[in-house]
């Protein structure tokens, strides 16, 4: 599960988010609406707020505008209802990818985490 309650009740990431942010390779995230004790749309403010900058696509079965229009204000680089096309989401993630990509280009290899990697050192210490 991407996020879990700690004692202090706030969410922290599971440190592959973290690795996939300062790797080296391109990489998005594909997130259902309805995760598990989180929805999608949170998480991905959690992600914003902890300065992960890796691209987000959304998904659901059970959408409407004023969602979808909450996931494009906070940056998703696409929105997908369910049932989707295939096709659909691989374009969606080729797109992500590439954003991704020239994000990385544009920031020259430097260290892409400096405050979110030192707290989850310190949680992942307790």
């Amino acid at each position: 599960m991407p996020f879990h309650r700690s004692s202090d009740t706030h969410l922290r990431l599971c440190p592959g988010v973290y690795r996939c942010q300062a790797g080296d390779t391109p990489g998005c995230l594909v997130l259902d609406v309805r995760l598990p004790g989180i929805s999608g749309l949170d998480f991905q403010a959690k992600l914003a707020e902890l300065g992960i900058k890796l691209p987000v696509i959304l998904v659901t079965g059970h959408g409407d505008i004023p969602m979808s229009v909450r996931a494009m204000r906070a940056g998703a680089v696409d929105f997908l209802t369910k049932p989707f096309r295939d096709q659909d989401l691989l374009d969606a993630v080729t797109t992500a990818i590439e954003r991704d990509r020239q994000r990385r280009a544009l920031d020259g290899g430097a260290n892409l985490l400096p405050i979110a990697s030192t707290r989850y050192r310190r949680a992942s210490s307790r």
